[in-house]
């Protein structure tokens, strides 16, 4: 067994590894180090009336639930994180949708969703959050996607229900929330693009 010095520094060593990985995609604005989170509240509404209980896009800063899948397998996984949700395969439950978009195509998405709903005869759900205009150019019967590379693809078939939140009705906390104080009125804000809220699930 380690000497308690050792783990230690291991536990320092695994924190200062994960905060720099985050912190370098901020500052590059490459792909999804601080997306916005949902609200405690609303993972609070989607665990005890829908039985949500792991996230598909969040880190060891920024989840609501003990189960969840993150960007950095080799950095997260000390922090519980079960890895990249497109190489996970969960055959039932229900499940916080909350993805990026900056790295990633609404096909990618739509794509991996449909498969794990195809593959399973269990109870599966998603609660997907998107921008109103990612769905209608995407995830509609009638979208056309944005081009080669970025192709619509039909959700209907999983499609249950849709909540529409209108501009400034609702609000995302910052990814850097850690980092800010609770007072810190840039912990939070408004959002000025309507969301759907998107249940895609199958029949069981």
């Amino acid at each position: 067994r380690e000497g308690a010095a050792l783990h230690h520094a291991r536990c320092l060593t695994r924190i200062a590894v994960m905060l720099l990985r985050y912190e370098a995609l901020v500052q590059v604005k490459l792909c999804c180090g601080m997306q916005g989170a949902i609200p405690p509240a609303v993972a609070e509404v989607l665990s005890v009336h829908f039985g949500a209980t792991a996230e598909c896009f969040a880190s060891p800063l920024n989840h609501h639930y003990a189960n969840y899948f993150s960007a950095f397998p080799d950095t997260d996984r000390w922090f519980g994180s079960r890895g990249s949700f497109f190489e996970g395969f969960p055959t039932e439950g229900s499940f916080e949708c909350n993805p990026p978009f900056a790295g990633l195509s609404a096909q990618q998405i739509g794509h991996h969703i449909n498969r794990l709903l195809e593959s399973t005869h269990k109870p599966l759900s998603f609660a997907v959050f998107i921008p109103k205009k990612v769905y209608e150019s995407f995830f509609s019967p009638t979208s056309r996607g944005k081009g080669a590379g970025a192709e619509a693809f039909d959700m209907s078939r999983w499609h249950t229900y849709t909540l529409c939140l209108n501009v400034r009705s609702h609000w995302y906390v910052s990814g850097d929330h850690h980092q800010k104080a609770l007072n810190d009125d840039k912990a939070a804000w408004d959002s000025t693009i309507e969301t759907y809220v998107l249940w895609w699930q199958n029949a069981a």
